[in-house]
């Protein structure tokens, strides 16, 4: 299964690329994804995670669907399915 990770503002910094893909076997969790690549790119894990949990800033989604409103990290993901994380938006008018 291949599955897709896009990545925005300093995760895509910590990573280097916008989207990074990668075959999984089935029952593959977000957070098992995450970790994976993580260990391959360590400014990520730094950035993604506090004491191996996803750091409460951070966004995850599924398909356009927060990881929170499932099954956090334990969501499972699926042949072509397309995650994205992203840090807080920040902005606004002066």
């Amino acid at each position: 299964m291949a599955v897709t990770c896009d990545f925005y503002g300093t995760l895509r910094d910590a990573v280097g690329q916008k989207s990074v893909t990668h075959d999984v076997s089935d029952e593959t969790t977000v957070g098992e994804l995450l970790e994976t690549i993580a260990e391959e790119h360590p400014e990520l894990e730094e950035a993604l995670f506090s004491d191996g949990t996803l750091r409460e800033t951070m966004n995850v989604s599924v398909n356009a669907r927060h990881v929170r409103l499932d099954e956090g990290l334990e969501t499972p993901v699926e042949d072509g399915d397309v995650i994205r994380a992203y840090p807080p938006v920040e902005g606004g008018a002066d």
